[in-house]
């Protein structure tokens, strides 16, 4: 998996990450804009919730499941 940072200003790429979790993928999202974090919901598959994902965006590299 990989998520990509993108400028919203000039929709240019700034960076990404690549994440290998094991999962079949990336199902949901939100950003804490106070915090500097964003979310994702991962699935193992259709019917299995698998984690969430956890990026800083301060820096993102640190990441982890939750």
């Amino acid at each position: 998996m990989k998520i990509i940072r993108v400028n919203l200003t000039t929709f240019e790429k700034i960076d990404d990450i690549s994440i290998s979790t094991g999962a079949a993928g990336l199902y949901s999202s939100v950003i804490d804009t106070e915090n500097q974090f964003a979310y994702f919901g991962t699935r193992k598959d259709i019917n299995t919730y698998e984690a969430v994902l956890k990026i800083n965006l301060s820096d993102f590299e640190n990441f982890q499941l939750i």
